[in-house]
């Protein structure tokens, strides 16, 4: 058997040690995420007849929170998917960080402001890594 030359054998390690890499850990990017629609719902609801509802109290328990039990769900719907789910959660993060400051630059419930916040959170996730057309749905159902 020929010796391995040493570009062969460092090849190799290096495969295998991309190969083996664990996949990243998503604890804190859901958690935060959990945080982000919670906060996101609250600055919403601060000015509930935006959102079709009489009292701030009605528009809460309407909107609801995400939960621990939906950020497993999260966290099932991505496992095996970390990398996507990274990606996302990171672009999706700061999209709804950047929602959160737009709802609540509005004290004084200026009409037509939600709206345009809500414009520009749309297009931002649009713009974020997507998850893939048969994991999406699932993500989706976990905060619905």
């Amino acid at each position: 058997m020929p010796p391995l030359s040493s570009r062969g054998l460092s090849l190799g390690l290096l495969c295998a040690l991309l190969s083996c890499q664990a996949p990243p850990d998503l604890t804190a990017d859901l958690n935060e995420y959990q945080t982000a629609i919670n906060d996101a719902n609250g600055a919403a609801c601060d000015c509930p007849m935006d959102l079709g509802y009489d009292s701030i109290v009605e528009c809460d328990e309407a909107v609801g929170t995400v939960t621990n039990d939906d950020v497993q769900c999260l966290a099932d719907v991505l496992d095996g998917n970390e990398d996507a789910g990274k990606d996302y959660l990171d672009c999706a993060n700061s999209a709804y960080r950047f929602y959160v400051q737009c709802l609540q630059s509005n004290p004084n419930c200026q009409d037509g402001w939600y709206d345009d916040c809500a414009s520009d959170l749309t297009a931002q996730v649009a713009g974020c890594p997507q998850l893939s057309s048969d994991l999406r749905p699932m993500f989706m159902a976990c905060v619905e």
